[in-house]
């Protein structure tokens, strides 16, 4: 099939004694390719086995699983006229008929063995022939061909309307890992309670959490040599990780609560400045987390791929585009990448915390030299009045 308008050439097909091979044209469908070389659209499904077939012998030629996407420069393999009409159902087949969809077996179509007559039996009187009574057999009789081309994998019929060859398949695969998807909730939660918070109780969020973890790193062993002494236990450094988890969890909740408890009236450009604190407070949270219980998380939960696949007809091109998901459990690579920000987020915060102290100091040394300028202005206008 060409597009009006445009001249273009298939090459010529190969012949061979079990049939040709052909390259996949612009515009070209197994239909047209049938009608061409086959006479009958209907016979497509020939053309589909017989390139099956070839692709286990010679790789160079297109693997079919799916009929309706057949692509620039495919090498397919016709097969003789008389081969391919076992691949073809009697009745009408066409575009816009109902396709010959029991075509599609999983194997060639096995010839049915020729009845065959039982001989004749002889009684005491007149001898009267048996009738002949045709017999089926249940095994798949060998073909006479040297090497069989006819096999076909997929039962995929093809739908009623015809589909072009897909000049270009698209494909997008992102690799995900659980615990940078964990960081990004996180920080997106902690941007939203930083927006609820405002400004200056998002940095006093921001404090508590660093406290936090000073207060697990310190108190988590602490706690585990005092349990050990006065409960005569045997608790093992392995379960440090889950102490320092659960004291630094427990105090992020506490300073949460503790903030949530203030009243304090917000301005929009307080909430947005709180808003950015948040997610730096949902950062450290995610990388304090992950220092704690990333030796306890490999392999939780497991490596999953997840592909979803679109089918496109924009501007007269048609394709489709694949996207892959590819899911890893990687808690010490994701730790790894995020500490490395690290430092850059503390020196972040502490650049907030100089301007701020520099607003504070600014602001006092202002009120002092208002307080002196108005103190000397008072002064002055009382001596005035005693002069006068």
């Amino acid at each position: 099939m060409l597009v009006p308008g445009v001249v273009s050439a298939a090459p010529p097909a190969q012949e061979g004694q079990e049939g040709q091979s052909y390259t996949v044209q612009k515009d070209d469908t197994l239909w047209s390719i049938a009608e061409k070389y086959l006479g009958k659209g209907s016979a497509y499904t020939a053309i589909a086995a017989a390139t099956n077939g070839k692709h286990e012998q010679d790789a160079t030629f297109a693997r079919i699983d799916n009929p309706n996407l057949i692509k620039l420069g495919w090498k397919l393999f016709i097969p003789r006229a008389e081969e391919a009409t076992k691949f073809v159902a009697p009745g009408p087949c066409g575009p816009g008929w109902q396709p010959c969809a029991d075509t599609w077996s999983e194997k060639a179509i096995p010839e049915i063995p020729k009845p065959t007559e039982t001989p004749t039996t002889l009684t005491l009187g007149t001898p009267t022939p048996t009738p002949a009574t045709p017999t089926l057999t249940t095994e798949t009789p060998t073909s006479t061909l040297a090497t069989p081309i006819l096999t076909l994998r997929t039962p995929t019929p093809i739908p009623a309307t015809s589909v072009r060859a897909l000049e270009k398949e698209s494909d997008l695969t992102i690799n995900a890992n659980y615990y940078f998807a964990l960081a990004i909730l996180l920080i997106l939660l902690f941007a939203l309670i930083g927006f609820a918070l405002g400004k200056t109780r998002s940095r006093i969020l921001v404090m508590g959490i660093l406290m936090s973890y000073v207060a697990a790193q310190v108190c988590a062993p602490f706690l585990v040599r005092g349990l050990n002494f006065a409960l005569s236990l045997d608790i093992a450094d392995e379960i440090l990780p889950y102490f320092e988890a659960a004291i630094f969890l427990g105090s992020v909740l506490a300073v949460l609560g503790f903030l949530f408890g203030m009243s304090y009236t917000h301005t929009f450009r307080g909430r947005v400045i709180g808003l950015l604190l948040g997610a730096l407070s949902g950062y450290f949270v995610s990388v304090f987390a992950l220092e704690f219980l990333r030796e306890l998380l490999v392999g939780l939960p497991a490596d999953q791929t997840v592909m979803f696949d679109f089918s496109y007809d924009l501007l007269g091109r048609d394709g489709v585009f694949v996207l892959t998901f590819n899911f890893s459990s990687n808690p010490e690579g994701a730790y790894r990448f995020l500490s490395r920000i690290l430092p850059l987020a503390i020196l972040s915060f502490l650049f907030l915390l100089l301007v701020d102290a520099f607003n504070w100091l600014f602001g006092l040394l202002g009120g002092i030299l208002g307080a002196i300028l108005g103190w000397i202005s008072i002064t002055g206008g009382r001596g005035e009045e005693r002069v006068t």
